[in-house]
């Protein structure tokens, strides 16, 4: 079960356009995880479309398309992390699919502790280990779709 240990949550979106403020905007996600900071930088152009999307002051992707579905993953420590495309101009985090507002709001209420990913469990089936005389069946074990489910963990070291 991998962990995610994360706090000083930060986040931040302004208007940076040169000429016209409005026209361009810029989003920083800024955090602790497993005690590294981290950085998130988003910069989206309203006019011409074009995203770049930076972690820790490297770049990971410039897109120009004019699509509005833009989804960009990626991982530090074994952790999952997207940012994922709104509506035509706003952008969210996501770690372990779980949106930067939520664990934000979790860490103001003092809800936010070390959250634990559960790891599908393997399903058994009974044909995994029948055998016949000439054919072996394997049965196609479900996978558990419920990855990027939390439980909190009750370690009060956890901060």
């Amino acid at each position: 079960m991998s962990s995610l240990t994360i706090e000083k949550l930060y986040k931040e979106e302004r208007e940076v356009g040169k000429t016209f403020k409005g026209t361009k905007k810029y989003y920083v996600w800024e955090f602790v995880l497993n005690g590294k900071f981290h950085k998130v930088e988003m910069f989206h152009s309203k006019v011409s479309s074009k995203k770049k999307l930076c972690l820790d002051a490297q770049v990971l992707i410039e897109d120009k398309s004019f699509s509005t579905d833009f989804q960009y993953s990626f991982g530090i420590d074994k952790n999952y992390f997207s940012v994922v495309q709104l509506t035509m101009d706003k952008f969210d985090l996501r770690i372990d699919n779980r949106p930067f507002e939520h664990l934000m709001s979790d860490e103001r209420s003092g809800r936010l502790k070390t959250y634990k990913k559960k790891e599908p469990k393997p399903t058994t089936s009974p044909y995994n280990s029948y055998n016949n005389s000439n054919t072996t069946y394997s049965g196609n074990s479900k996978r558990n779709n419920n990855d990027d489910f939390f439980v909190a963990s009750d370690d009060e070291d956890a901060f």
